[in-house]
């Protein structure tokens, strides 16, 4: 036993987008604290730029930084309007770490669409910090690529994933005010003629849905996924084969399609084009056969090997070369 522990409560997650169809609430994580008071306030439109500005992510905050003229940023009653309060029941056993969702989706004074900002705090403590969490409930999923000049914009829906399409998109400077619209086409695409800008904001919107990014908010990092892809080339070979499971003794048939860059037929060496070499590797990793592969029409090879009843058996390989 290692005594009682201290009484806490907070929102499991910084900001976040709640789905509009089939979302369980606002995710909220307790230790022995059976009630808490949570207010919802919603940030006016024209204040967004500001609120990311000064609030980038939620967590927790004294009462001097949300509602005090002395510190460098604006009290959170001069960015948004109170619109709900309520008491809410946790549960949980006693020294039991509790995830609770406050069923949001079913109050009516949180359905306009805007970005909200939830403060809340145990009951019955009067402590000087509180727990904070901003979030949107909205169907519309935001996904965009900054170029130099242009940003491209994709939105889609959060409830099967298929593309939105005629979603009014806005960026808000600095001072909310509207400085480009644009609109996204059937496949949910839109390119806009903007240059990033770490001040303003973009607002999507559709019917009753409104989702916002924020550009200060940091980028994803690509540098941890496998995105750089192989290296280019001129050409290229779509091979494919009858299954992927041979039995010792069966004949292994492969055909593979040489193609450039617009997916137009390579011919041959003897017409001109590229040999083709086909190199078949054993599970631990010697060459069992190499062979020059002859073209048929369209830029066609196929190739047939039997495999020994002896092979060893394990994941085989097939590589396709330009030289031996």
């Amino acid at each position: 036993f290692t005594g009682e522990l201290t009484p806490a409560a907070g929102f499991a997650s910084q900001g976040s987008v709640l789905p509009a169809r089939d979302s369980r609430g606002l995710p909220v994580v307790s230790v022995n604290v059976p009630e808490v008071d949570v207010e919802f306030l919603r940030v006016r439109e024209k204040n967004l730029p500001a609120f990311f500005s000064q609030y980038q992510r939620g967590g927790r905050r004294g009462s001097w930084e949300l509602d005090s003229d002395y510190s460098d940023k604006t009290p959170i009653s001069q960015l948004a309007e109170p619109v709900y309060v309520n008491r809410f029941v946790l549960g949980g056993k006693q020294n039991e770490r509790m995830l609770t969702y406050l069923p949001i989706q079913d109050v009516k004074e949180l359905q306009q669409p805007g970005l909200y900002f939830a403060v809340m705090k145990r009951t019955g403590s009067f402590d000087s910090e509180y727990d904070t969490a901003f979030f949107t409930v909205s169907d519309i999923g935001l996904h965009t690529r900054a170029y130099k000049d242009t940003l491209f914009v994709h939105t889609a829906s959060l409830a099967n994933g298929a593309p939105a399409k005629k979603v009014a998109l806005r960026v808000l400077d600095a001072k909310g005010e509207t400085i480009l619209k644009g609109q996204t086409d059937a496949n949910g695409n839109a390119l806009l003629n903007y240059t990033l800008d770490a001040a303003h904001v973009l607002v999507a919107s559709s019917g009753g849905d409104t989702t916002m990014l924020p550009f200060n908010q940091p980028a994803l990092d690509l540098s941890e996924f496998a995105v750089a892809g192989r290296q280019n080339a001129p050409f290229d070979v779509f091979a494919w084969s009858g299954r992927d499971l041979y039995r010792p003794g069966e004949t292994v048939r492969v055909s593979a399609l040489l193609r450039d860059n617009d997916g137009k037929p390579l011919t041959g060496p003897a017409n001109g084009g590229h040999p083709v070499f086909l190199r078949l590797k054993q599970p631990d990793g010697k060459i069992f056969r190499e062979t020059r592969l002859q073209a048929g029409e369209q830029g066609y090879f196929a190739f047939e090997q039997t495999i020994p009843v002896e092979a060893p058996t394990g994941r085989w390989q097939v590589e396709f070369r330009t030289d031996p």
